[in-house]
């Protein structure tokens, strides 16, 4: 195959990949839905309703049934320093944050 055919199969290839690529925007409510209802954690529930307009309006603010997550547990990361990490059982991550008002001389429990 010449150049010149090589070039034009490449661009038909492309177009019948474009004819049948879909919007994700675009997505069937009813399918959205399920999905929305299949997701196993809060986090991934927010992210999904911030994808688009659309799938926002497909899954309510409030998530009908999620299971029960663990809570995160507060961990200092050092006993001079204001800043604490967050770990989360059911991930396994740890999240770090400063907090201006943690100190030395307070306690928290919660």
């Amino acid at each position: 195959m010449g150049p010149t055919q090589n070039t034009s199969h490449h661009q038909s290839h492309s177009s019948q990949l474009m004819s049948n690529s879909v919007d994700w925007a675009d997505l069937p409510p009813e399918l959205l839905q399920t999905i929305a209802a299949n997701l196993q954690t809060l986090a991934d529930y927010i992210r999904f309703r911030a994808v688009c307009q659309n799938w926002r309006l497909a899954a309510p603010i409030t998530p009908r049934q999620l299971p029960r997550e663990f809570p995160w547990l507060m961990l200092p990361l050092s006993r001079s320093s204001n800043r604490r990490g967050f770990f989360n059982p059911l991930t396994g991550n740890l999240h770090r944050l400063t907090l201006p008002e943690a100190s030395q001389s307070r306690r928290t429990a919660g």
